[in-house]
């Protein structure tokens, strides 16, 4: 469903529904104290072992076993932090339990950790445009709003139909 959608439900209703199957809608995350999925365990060390470069976007870090992510990378490999705040570092349940140390942002021994403070949106559109993608960028961007308002139209329609096809029976 697209934001819109979405915002207009929440404004008129307690909880959205599908209009597929009337159950609440919930975003495609896994909330606090959810098991994460199996998926999750099977490729995190083969992506890890053959990352070249870590981005760890909105997030503050402090929950297993996401958190540890962050150590899992190859001691060369750069890690750059898009987040409203920095996070991440001195980690010393990780450290006790020998699972890594987390972020280095502002030692001098520093060489692959980078902090772009902002908003996620924000500091993806910087990274796009230094790296001369701002314009590949916005049109993805584009691409799945114009998407996503087709999708929610498509049901919208489908759901407005549903009673009339029920009546004329």
């Amino acid at each position: 469903y697209s934001l819109d959608w979405l915002r207009e439900r929440i404004a008129a209703e307690p909880v959205p529904l599908c209009l597929d199957c009337n159950s609440p809608v919930k975003p495609d995350i896994v909330f606090f104290g959810e098991r994460l999925p199996d998926r999750f365990f099977d490729l995190s060390e083969e992506d890890f072992a053959s990352c070249d470069l870590l981005l760890i976007v909105g997030t503050s870090l402090q929950v297993q076993p996401f958190a540890g992510l962050v150590d899992k990378v190859h001691n060369s490999i750069p890690r750059l932090l898009i987040n409203l705040e920095k996070c991440g570092q001195d980690n010393l349940v990780s450290k006790i339990l020998g699972l890594g140390c987390g972020l280095d942002f502002d030692s001098e021994a520093n060489f692959r950790d980078v902090a772009l403070i902002g908003t996620c949106d924000n500091g993806c559109r910087e990274m796009a445009d230094r790296l001369g993608w701002k314009d590949d960028l916005m049109q993805l961007i584009d691409q799945a709003d114009a998407t996503n308002a087709e999708q929610t139209a498509q049901q919208e329609s489908q759901h407005a139909e549903a009673p009339k096809k029920n009546e004329s029976q």
